[in-house]
């Protein structure tokens, strides 16, 4: 019983530390995931979207700026999207590891409700012995003081016998009779009697049996109270236990949540990354590169997508951060006309020799 007692008792120290290594799982997905995406996004809407709206023939940086804002856009989305799949996979790993330590603690409590069960009974039954020590000390107690009475009453009887008096004594259904040890001084008025008390049977079995009386008693308050210490601290265990449980279920729930949420991102993030792969090389033209992205229905509707399923979870504050198709086809309807005006939008990527500062 001992050893179970040791394993319920460090079972709470790994679990804490587990918890521990979970705590964090939260933040890192806003901050690994969703601030980058978030970031994205409004990169997307601020330094494409927008510039490209408010843009006139006369903005000669605008290509620059637009050929850096693309490079950075993919460069972060690639970022964003390798840690959103490392995420998912600690979260899934988490997630069994947690659900092993629900299980096993699960099984700790079965355990630990039998031994407190166990030290329940040990505890009433040491009451129990308690009850009938304490009636025995009692009784013992009695009958001592009964043989004292009896001194006494002899004592007495002896006394008025000798000084001239009859006076018949009673005591515990014995009367008369001179069956205890005693020494008389003399046969006048005054006379006293002498009991060597010490030496008398009746007198040491009693003693006797209320000293034993009263150490068993003690030692079966002792034993008692052992078995409450026992069982409270058993009890105190299991509460624990139940705690932890409790703990483990709501890190459980928040692992499933990054987990699912992770999964759910990694569809939108994969086929966004699938879909402008093809538009990577240095050799694809700036205007080619802009168009698709900021096609509603190959790029733009997976990142509204991601981002509605992020406000969805309440994992974001809404930013307006949306784009619809409308605005997607002014967009690229006024990118047409610069092209026109601003022969740089039709470069190829590797032509772009300006330092973008993301890098």
């Amino acid at each position: 019983m001992m050893f179970r007692y040791i394993v319920l008792f460090l079972l709470p120290i790994a679990i804490r530390c587990e918890n521990a290594s979970n705590s964090s799982s939260t933040s890192e997905l806003h901050i690994l995931v969703i601030s980058p995406f978030q970031h994205i996004l409004s990169l997307f809407k601020s330094d494409i979207v927008n510039k490209l709206m408010n843009a006139n023939h006369s903005s000669s940086n605008l290509p620059d700026e637009l050929h850096c804002t693309v490079q950075e856009i993919q460069s972060s989305l690639q970022q964003t999207t390798l840690a959103n799949q490392r995420l998912f996979d600690r979260a899934a790993l988490r997630v069994s590891d947690v659900l092993e330590s629900i299980s096993r603690m699960e099984n700790e409590t079965k355990e630990a409700e039998i031994l407190l069960n166990e030290l329940n009974t040990t505890v009433e039954t040491a009451k129990e012995d308690v009850r009938l020590a304490e009636i025995a000390a009692e009784k013992a107690v009695e009958l001592f003081s009964y043989a004292i009475d009896t001194y006494r009453a002899i004592m007495y009887r002896n006394r008025d016998r000798d000084n001239g008096y009859e006076r018949d004594y009673q005591f515990g259904g014995y009367s008369g009779g001179n069956r205890f040890p005693f020494r008389t001084s003399g046969h006048s008025r005054g006379t006293k009697c002498h009991f060597d008390v010490r030496h008398d049977s009746l007198y040491k079995a009693n003693a006797k049996a209320m000293h034993e009386a009263n150490d068993k008693l003690k030692k079966q308050q002792m034993q008692s109270e052992n078995e409450l210490v026992k069982y409270r601290s058993m009890e105190s265990q299991l509460r624990n236990i139940s705690e932890q449980v409790m703990k483990l279920n709501t890190t459980l729930q928040e692992q499933q949540t990054i987990k699912i949420m992770a999964e759910t991102l990694d569809e939108d993030f994969q086929m966004i990354a699938n879909r402008l792969k093809p538009f990577s090389p240095s050799s694809k033209r700036l205007l080619d590169v802009l168009m698709y992205i900021l096609d509603y229905q190959s790029i733009v509707e997976r990142f509204n997508s991601a981002y509605n399923k992020l406000l969805t979870a309440r994992m974001l504050d809404s930013a307006d951060l949306e784009l619809s198709r409308e605005m997607m086809n002014k967009t690229k309807q006024k990118m047409i006309y610069l092209s026109a005006k601003l022969p740089q939008m039709r470069y190829r990527r590797k032509q772009f020799h300006r330092p973008c500062t993301h890098q």
